[in-house]
């Protein structure tokens, strides 16, 4: 019964973590206030792979609803278009960097971003390639009635 209910505390007490702010919540914060601060050049440099991907979208849904598509060139158009606005969005992402980074304006950031395309074309794939560890094995029901179409041979041998 003899606890001391005082407000000061020795320094030989472990202190409880203050959690009135977060350091998420301030990297968060800081963040925000920096995209705020560079909204126009960031308009600026996403703009153009942004209106590109969304006129030549309304291009092909137009096309797709013509003869057009069973043309050759539609899979040909189709297909460079994907290609084009991949390297956009890769260019407008290292101009976008160069920008924040270096403040100079949204048309010398795309001069050197072009310079720094090939050396970040190896990296691109990189998003794409991760593994899911998580992700739950292929398991198949041996009294599926589709089975065979998964193992042909599944007759021979028990699951």
């Amino acid at each position: 019964m003899g606890e001391n209910f005082s407000s000061e505390k020795s320094l030989g007490e472990p202190q409880p973590p203050n959690y009135g702010k977060l350091r998420g919540t301030v990297l968060l914060g800081d963040a925000l206030r920096v995209y705020r601060s560079k909204f126009p050049s960031f308009l600026a440099v996403m703009g153009i792979p942004v209106s590109f991907a969304l006129v030549v979208s309304e291009l092909l849904y137009f096309l797709f609803h013509t003869n057009f598509v069973y043309s050759h060139l539609y899979p040909i158009l189709h297909f460079l278009s994907l290609v084009i606005s991949f390297i956009l969005f890769l260019l407008s992402s290292i101009a976008l960097l160069l920008n924040f980074k270096e403040n100079i304006s949204p048309f010398n950031a795309y001069r050197r971003s072009w310079k720094l395309l090939l050396s970040f074309l190896p990296l691109a794939p990189l998003p794409f390639s991760g593994s899911n560890p998580r992700r739950a094995p292929l398991r198949i029901n041996p009294r599926h009635p589709l089975r065979h179409l998964v193992f042909p041979c599944s007759s021979d041998f028990r699951l």
